[in-house]
């Protein structure tokens, strides 16, 4: 048997086994501690490569992709609000704000930052006000004017992308206002994010993230709305209004996808069943690694 087939067997099969256990509550991996031991999986591919018995390429082949999968799965089931991880970290807090300009009829939000817990909900009667909690860095709300209308932008400064070393907490809630038609960048690191956007207009989100976990919940009120994903190791859950007709684009060869109330067109191509009926229409575009991909209708 090809080594090849036996490391993305083994992997998958440790893949699912693990996930099913840590959703029981059978398995808690914990990132911060498994992310250390990914090394091994270099060991061992190496040793599968090096040494010709079959026996011994077999057991590395096998070890290194058990490894990799449940350090897939550790980061995938992170917790940045684990007590442990947090305690005894030295936080600031920051409440930052704009004010509104009546009728403004179109703005967009950028926010950039790294790893981290990162919500959107509920409305505001600012333009923009956001909760921020973080013991490394320190968040910037930047306002100018363009063309398009105004552009927000959120900032993590004094800090370099990724996971700096010792304690840390980066947490952000961002409330938007409803009135406008928004245009939404999200650029994160490892993350969790929960986005529930059904309030607001908004015509295009651009989501790039690394290992991450995140959820968004999608509305209506403009005629097209353009989502476009871009992850890693990630377990991405999206959910659309089902009077909204949506077509969906996955390029994700290594990833679990579910898909229900969609008709599969070609590979990688979905639409939903009211997607020739419906008067307003959502485009999905998801580019991911190793994830679990999951796009439903509520």
């Amino acid at each position: 048997m090809k080594t090849g087939r036996v490391f993305w067997g083994v992997f998958f099969l440790t893949l699912g086994v693990a996930f099913l256990l840590e959703r029981f509550g059978v398995l808690n991996l914990q990132w911060q501690h498994a992310w250390r031991y990914w090394p091994v999986v270099l060991i061992a591919w190496g040793a599968a490569i090096l040494f010709g018995g079959k026996a011994v390429k077999l057991i590395a082949v096998v070890v290194a992709a058990a490894v990799l999968a449940l350090v897939v799965v550790a980061l995938l089931s992170f917790s940045w609000a684990d007590d442990a991880w947090e305690h005894g970290a030295i936080t600031q807090e920051q409440v930052l704000r704009e004010d509104y300009v009546p009728g403004s009829s179109h703005a967009s939000f950028k926010l950039e930052s790294g790893a981290g817990s990162f919500t959107i909900e509920d409305t505001t009667a600012d333009f923009v006000s956001v909760h921020t909690t973080t013991s490394f860095g320190k968040y910037s709300l930047e306002r100018e004017g363009g063309l398009q209308g105004t552009e927000f932008a959120l900032r993590l400064k004094g800090v370099r992308r990724g996971w700096p070393p010792g304690r840390m907490r980066n947490q952000a809630e961002v409330h938007l206002n409803r009135g406008p038609v928004w245009d939404l960048d999200l650029d994160v690191g490892a993350a969790k994010m929960r986005c529930d956007l059904s309030p607001f207009k908004v015509e295009n989100l651009n989501v790039d993230c690394g290992a991450a976990e995140v959820e968004l919940r999608l509305g209506g009120g403009v005629p097209e709305s353009n989502v476009k994903v871009n992850a890693g190791a990630s377990s991405l859950r999206i959910a659309v209004p089902s009077d909204v007709g949506c077509e969906v684009r996955v390029d994700a060869p290594l990833s679990s996808k579910s898909f229900p109330g969609f008709n599969r067109i070609t590979k990688g191509h979905f639409q939903s069943d009211n997607y020739s009926s419906a008067a307003q229409h959502i485009f999905i575009e998801v580019d991911a690694g190793v994830s679990s991909i999951k796009i439903e209708r509520y």
